[in-house]
């Protein structure tokens, strides 16, 4: 893995606007903030053009539906659009209800530059059926082709998160390893990762070959974290990924 370019993010410290629910909402923020980037949460709909125009990337995700927020996430979006910012949706829980099919829907009516989803998210964005249950996956057969399926429908990246990662742009798919076990355990991760990933994509590179960077670089770190207890997890995480990258560099791989 190129860690100097984790290092060289560090070092500009890009903004990254994210849009979550209030359960991660801190999560997110500190998990950008220990990864060196630059947190900032909008609340209000009238704010969201002059603050996406401060920022470098945006990340949303439906987390919450209800009239106040998906304004706010309709009026984050058509700003990352107009002003053609690196725009990364998390489709939480997806299927669970018909508001949020209904509101991913409008937010994918335009073009968005990664989605970051668990197996069960990304099969219903690829017009797959789903064996989710809440924000949990369910048990997807053929994650690599659902994974790029996804990416072609929507004509994006797609990054499917799991025991094993799938990043794809319709393409090309590559596996990754996932992770700790303990990272399921953990109400957020997703999140976290999907905005590290926004922030992923201010990197001088192909946005390809920066969501696999990326994703491998979380998936790493939250290995790095694990010291088999779960209640230790996310304080290790937040301080691996505040380290230096080549504190843990050649055990990062994604070179095939």
């Amino acid at each position: 893995m190129e860690v100097q370019l984790i290092t060289s993010l560090q070092q500009r410290r890009p903004l990254v606007l994210a849009v979550t629910n209030f359960i991660t909402a801190g999560a997110v923020a500190n998990c950008l903030s220990a990864a060196g980037m630059s947190p900032l949460m909008p609340s209000d709909p009238a704010e969201a053009a002059e603050l996406v125009a401060l920022a470098d990337a945006v990340v949303v995700n439906i987390g919450s539906v209800g009239a106040e927020q998906a304004a706010l996430l309709r009026a984050v979006v058509t700003a990352a659009r107009q002003l053609k910012k690196p725009l990364v949706l998390d489709p939480v829980a997806v299927g669970a209800s018909q508001a949020r099919r209904q509101l991913i829907t409008e937010l994918l009516a335009g073009p968005v530059t990664l989605i970051r989803g668990n197996a069960s998210e990304i099969a219903v964005l690829a017009g797959a059926a789903s064996h989710g249950h809440g924000i949990d996956a369910g048990d997807e057969p053929n994650l690599a082709q659902v994974a790029a399926a996804c990416a072609k429908r929507h004509a994006c990246l797609v990054v499917l998160s799991g025991p094993v990662d799938y990043v794809s742009d319709g393409q090309h798919t590559k596996a990754l390893p996932g992770g700790s076990p303990l990272m399921p355990k953990v109400v957020g991760t997703g999140d976290m990762l999907s905005a590290f990933l926004a922030g992923c994509l201010t990197l001088p590179m192909a946005p390809l070959a920066a969501a696999e960077l990326g994703t491998a670089y979380f998936g790493q770190a939250g290995v790095q974290a694990d010291d088999g207890q779960l209640g230790h997890w996310l304080s290790n995480f937040l301080t691996v990924l505040a380290q230096a990258p080549h504190d843990f560099g050649k055990a990062v791989q994604t070179n095939d």
